[in-house]
């Protein structure tokens, strides 16, 4: 075969190959516009874009610190494979939340944990609950005052009523349990107080957010939703009392804290370094937020107390890692 007889015969192929290629992107092209005629988004675009993430090791404790924006969500994964939802951030997190789920293949969430009412921690729990099974849900205490305060608030109390979630309201003492004997760990709420005989009348929502302090093999964290400093402050003065010691909270041996409002400048105070172990501080806030979060007061805190800081808005997502051998892993993928 001559040279041009030759170069003809490859261009032949190439076109043919060109035009096999280009039919079937045309039809899968058709075959998506059908299906999306016939199927609405919200059945399949939280099955799209998921992240790539990694399954969690036997024993395995995973706190998975969401890049939300300006609001908090975490995902913890306990070291017997129950599963808890803390906060579900504003009314544009769902997507995120439910393709990070489907990323870990979370059908069913054991528990939900709502620390208190502000649209940027609950405005995107309804739509969960409409894509994923909840056995339990921690309400936040609130009195029947504020709960016309948020639209989206009333949205997670009817959806819980639509459910088959148990409901549990919030208070000191209660706690989630290990199912599994081989990796016992402890997750209690050490605020706000149990309310039989009163003490939260003086607080307001911020101030009545629910307090988390989570231990795996002596390696604590401490949840603090948009609590200020002045709560931390009476927390620290009644675990120095050993009113957390019943509980087996060990208050003093926090080492990873999420850090309160954002970092805001009323989250923090100085003392409260004295009385921890914090190594590790997670800030939840979105990137050039108008409220100015983190706060520089907060910042110094932590720098001062040699805190290694992690930031969702220059991290996102933030994930710690307590392997069964009580090591600590931190990975995140830094935002552009």
């Amino acid at each position: 075969m001559g040279y041009r007889a030759e170069k003809e015969e490859i261009e032949k192929k190439d076109r043919k190959i060109k035009f096999v290629v280009f039919a079937i992107v045309m039809v899968i092209l058709a075959s998506l516009c059908v299906f999306s005629a016939f199927v609405p988004p919200e059945e399949w675009k939280y099955y799209v874009a998921l992240p790539n993430l990694s399954k969690r090791e036997d024993g395995e404790l995973r706190i998975h610190f969401l890049d939300v924006g300006q609001a908090d969500s975490t995902l913890i994964e306990f070291p017997d494979g129950q599963t808890l939802l803390l906060d579900g951030g504003d009314v544009d997190a769902d997507e995120k939340i439910l393709r990070y789920l489907n990323a870990l293949k979370i059908e069913t969430l054991d528990y939900m944990l709502l620390t208190h009412g502000d649209i940027d921690h609950c405005g995107s729990l309804q739509k969960i609950f409409e894509r994923k099974t909840v056995k339990k849900v921690f309400t936040p205490y609130v009195s029947t005052d504020e709960l016309t305060g948020s639209s989206a608030f009333i949205n997670f109390l009817t959806a819980i009523e639509n459910s088959s979630a148990e409901v549990e309201v919030a208070k000191r003492f209660s706690k989630i349990e290990s199912i599994d004997e081989r990796y016992p760990f402890a997750f209690s709420i050490i605020f706000p107080y149990s309310g039989e005989s009163g003490g939260n009348e003086d607080f307001d929502e911020n101030e009545l957010s629910t307090i988390c302090w989570l231990d795996y093999l002596g390696k604590s964290a401490l949840f603090c939703g948009d609590t200020n400093a002045d709560i931390l402050q009476k927390l620290v003065f009644e675990n120095e009392l050993g009113e957390f010691s019943k509980m087996g909270v060990d208050l003093a041996g926090t080492e990873i804290l999420k850090v309160p409002h954002h970092g805001g400048n009323d989250g923090l105070y100085e003392e409260f370094f004295d009385s921890v172990s914090v190594e590790t501080a997670i800030i939840s806030c979105g990137k050039n937020n108008p409220y100015g979060h983190p706060a520089s007061e907060t910042l110094k805190f932590l720098r001062d107390a040699n805190v290694e800081v992690y930031r969702t808005d220059w991290h996102g997502d933030v994930v710690v890692c307590v392997d069964k051998n009580a090591q600590i892993q931190i990975e995140h993928k830094k935002r552009d």
